[in-house]
């Protein structure tokens, strides 16, 4: 839009209707609103391009930081480039990923050791409770046992 319509048009409302089968991209951070008039799928999120990579990355790193530790290792293999440009960036902005990464991994896994042990200690009380009830039961039938041979 704005390669043919010029900057004039980045400041004025753009109305169209989309037909079946065309697509439409909205760049990143233009305010925009929808009217589906009828059942219609939209992918709206996470695209990422070269263009607004350091955006992305950086957003990214500390808001979906697990995710972020496997995409920059996917970049390494398949995008050697915006791998160094990730790790360019967080240089710059004296970010150390790495210390991010092992953190939110330990807290990840301390959640799930939580977990775990909550599991568990509600399996040990169900249990517990079981051997309780035996209990009753075989002191409820040895008490009807001694009644009955009165």
């Amino acid at each position: 839009i704005l390669k043919h319509g010029g900057e004039s048009l980045s400041k004025k409302m753009i109305s169209f209707l989309q037909r079946p089968g065309e697509t439409v991209f909205v760049p990143t951070n233009w305010w925009h609103a929808v009217l589906n008039l009828d059942d219609t799928v939209a992918i709206t999120q996470n695209f990422c391009s070269s263009g607004n990579f350091d955006a992305v990355w950086r957003h990214t790193r500390t808001g979906r930081t697990r995710m972020a530790g496997t995409w920059l290792k996917m970049l390494k293999m398949t995008r050697p480039d915006l791998y160094e440009r990730a790790l360019e960036l967080d240089k710059t902005d004296g970010f150390d990923f790495s210390d991010v990464l092992n953190k939110a991994i330990a807290k990840r896994q301390a959640k799930k050791e939580k977990k775990v042990q909550k599991k568990l200690k509600r399996q040990q009380a169900r249990e517990q409770n079981a051997t309780d009830n035996n209990k009753m039961d075989i002191s409820s039938s040895s008490s009807s046992e001694s009644s009955d041979s009165d």
